[in-house]
């Protein structure tokens, strides 16, 4: 047995012993071992107590960086969310718009929350814009005509150039 199991085993018997016998006498040089017995035991723990503590700390430190780090991705997480419905939204909005046949300036204009109300409300405004139609293309010389112009023997015949 090593020093400090031997006052254990000592403590344990002089506990049965004083229950029923009278206390047993113990020697000098008995008593100054089970002495030191106890300081290195009280030594030992009070080592121990402090690295239990130390472990605590560190262990508690780690939960708070843990924490903090958890609480800033759910943060981040949680605008990553709302920035992602709000393209969806907006992609929405451009759909309904294109297939409402509306012009782009007017996409802000649509309303609704679900792309279907987006689609009816874009074609309620498609049904009340003037309908667009096929501009004719005029000639920079004469707008009224629909011609590319005269021709430079028509120019000449014209002005009296030539015959």
């Amino acid at each position: 047995m090593t020093e400090q199991e031997q006052p254990k085993a000592e403590t344990v018997e002089e506990e049965k012993a004083t229950e029923t016998e009278a206390p047993k006498v113990v020697s000098q040089e008995e008593f100054e071992k089970m002495q030191k017995a106890l300081k290195d035991a009280n030594k030992e723990a009070a080592q121990r107590r402090k690295k239990l503590e130390e472990l605590e700390a560190k262990e508690k430190e780690r939960q708070d960086a843990e924490l903090s780090e958890l609480d800033r991705l759910k943060k981040q997480n949680a605008e990553l969310e709302t920035k992602q419905k709000q393209l969806e939204r907006e992609q929405a909005r451009q759909k309904a718009a294109l297939e409402a046949g509306l012009d782009v300036t007017l996409i802000d204009r649509v309303k609704g929350d679900t792309p279907e109300e987006m689609l009816e409300d874009a074609k309620q405004l498609a049904k009340l814009l003037p309908q667009k139609t096929q501009k004719q293309k005029l000639d920079s010389a004469n707008p009224a005509t629909n011609d590319k112009g005269m021709t430079d023997a028509e120019r000449a015949k014209f002005l009296g150039l030539r015959n």
